[in-house]
């Protein structure tokens, strides 16, 4: 008896049912046989009850592993080509970032000429995202990332050739086309992984690009030093063009090694069945908010199951989820637009900051975002789950707006600015993972994941406009301190930081379902 209750215990809620329902139906088929057919069945059968229910038939959600034992998994071998080859990608994006419009300054370039150049990349992806993300729905993820990671290459070579500020642009125009490799290799991973391991994959996505980014302006400044010390003249942007023909270089050998160590045969295609799979007069919902679809081993058998299976009705439509996550994604891009584009302009008018000393400020924070999304947030999801991470995201990113505007001594001014970056980081991932977390099968998250991304770049495209007006509109006003942007954006912030709790809300109403 007491073996039974620990093998009771040890076991999932619905293996136990199921357990007892098989065991009672081979009793009664052995017993039509006679007392003594039905003797010998069992004087043969196993004693242990644990070896069946390894065998039981069960929908996945049922045998999901506890939160810290998915932690502790290990996540699959092919995530790592996947975050090497968004590394590589925003390498050449960490040294356009820094190192363009000087670049373009050196080619004659007017300052409107370099604005054209940073926002025609923004255009370039709002309008392109969505096509590649669908693209990879029908092809496969890892052939849509070698294309994307071939494109910024050749990308980054125009760039090297253009003799005027025009090339440049063309340049940027064509990196910008190629630039979904972040929502594709978001859709990859997740594709690959169980939906506990979710937030764990995509925090390594997220980790990986803002490690390019602190990656490539340090690797341009190694190379310029190099350069300088064999006797390299700076004539015409040489030293630039020579850091993009590297990076360049260094891309198309990660995909060369790609090839080389056969990472071209995983198969990223989206393998979960079509949402539509599962529809009888109502939609299966999961317990964790997906459909039942979602949930299922993908076999005939299965699939059979979870046709015959009782269906509640479903809660509630959901097509106000993703816009509102949309909503959330731009707020944490202008409060990242204005920790590095806007702060430009606050930490050396009002800072006092130099050149040097933003760009150390700019390197360390991007460091603090990536220590964040590898150790902090996979801990805190743990804890608390995607919903109330975004939220403490948000939190933690509008108090510190407000606090970057109001304290400008040092080092307190610093602390504050690395604490909202971290903010930052933790709500962007958290808002990825809950994009991924309410979307209905592969191709629905990977088209919600672009729709995020494509939305962002279009806001890259206003924001910074926008919040260099406000700046200015601030320092002319009585005050002259420049925080009116910080205010603004900080009260959006706050403003949604409800959403992702009402969220949580409606997904518990659908457990409860």
């Amino acid at each position: 008896v007491e073996l039974l209750a620990a093998e009771r215990a040890a076991m999932p809620p619905l293996r136990w049912p199921l357990l007892i329902l098989a065991v009672l139906s081979e009793s009664a088929v052995a017993y039509r046989g006679g007392p003594s057919a039905f003797a010998r069945s069992v004087s043969h059968r196993q004693p242990s009850l644990a070896r069946f229910a390894a065998r039981a038939p069960v929908p996945a959600c049922a045998a999901t592993p506890p939160p810290d034992a998915a932690e502790r998994e290990r996540l699959p071998a092919a995530v790592l080509p996947i975050t090497l080859t968004v590394f590589a990608q925003m390498i050449g994006e960490g040294l356009a970032l820094t190192s363009l419009p000087l670049h373009m300054k050196s080619l004659g370039a007017s300052t409107v000429m370099s604005g054209v150049a940073v926002s025609g990349f923004s255009l370039s992806s709002l309008i392109f995202t969505p096509v590649v993300v669908r693209i990879s729905n029908r092809v496969g993820r890892y052939k849509v990332l070698r294309v994307c990671l071939l494109g910024c290459a050749l990308a980054q070579l125009l760039i090297v050739q253009a003799s005027t500020p025009g090339g440049v642009v063309v340049g940027r125009l064509v990196s910008g086309v190629f630039a979904a490799s972040v929502p594709v290799a978001q859709a990859a991973v997740t594709d690959l992984v169980s939906p506990a391991q979710s937030a764990l994959a995509l925090s390594r996505v997220s980790a990986v690009s803002q490690l390019g980014v602190v990656v490539g302006p340090a690797f341009g400044a190694l190379a310029i030093a190099v350069l300088n010390r064999f006797g390299v003249a700076d004539i015409a942007g040489m030293h630039m063009r020579c850091v993009f023909a590297v990076s360049s270089a260094f891309a198309m050998g990660v995909l060369l090694l790609q090839f080389a160590f056969g990472a071209a045969s995983f198969d990223l295609k989206p393998a979960e069945p079509p949402a539509e799979l599962i529809v009888v007069g109502s939609e299966a919902v999961s317990p964790s908010g997906r459909r039942l679809s979602d949930a299922l081993p993908l076999s005939s058998k299965a699939t059979e199951v979870a046709e015959a299976l009782p269906l509640v009705p479903f809660v509630r439509k959901r097509p106000y989820d993703q816009w509102a996550l949309r909503f959330v994604a731009i707020s944490i891009g202008w409060g990242l637009t204005l920790c590095m584009a806007t702060y430009c302009l606050f930490g050396s008018a009002i800072v006092g900051y130099t050149q040097q000393r933003l760009s150390i400020n700019f390197s360390v924070a991007a460091a603090v975002s990536v220590v964040a999304q590898l150790i902090l947030f996979p801990k805190l999801v743990n804890k608390l789950g995607e919903h109330l991470v975004c939220a403490f995201g948000l939190t933690v990113s509008s108090i510190g707006l407000i606090g970057v505007s109001l304290f400008k001594l040092n080092p307190l001014h610093a602390a504050i600015y690395l604490i909202t970056r971290t903010g930052n980081a933790l709500g962007d991932t958290a808002c990825a993972t809950l994009v991924a977390r309410a979307s209905d099968g592969s191709e629905a998250r990977a088209r919600n994941l672009g729709a995020i991304y494509s939305v962002r770049a279009g806001a890259r495209i206003v924001t910074p406009l926008l919040s260099a007006w406000l700046f200015e509109i601030s320092r002319r006003g009585a005050s002259g301190g420049g925080a009116l942007p910080y205010f603004i954006v900080s009260a959006i912030t706050a403003a949604l930081i409800p959403v992702p709790l009402v969220l949580k809300s409606f997904e518990e109403k659908r457990k409860e379902a």
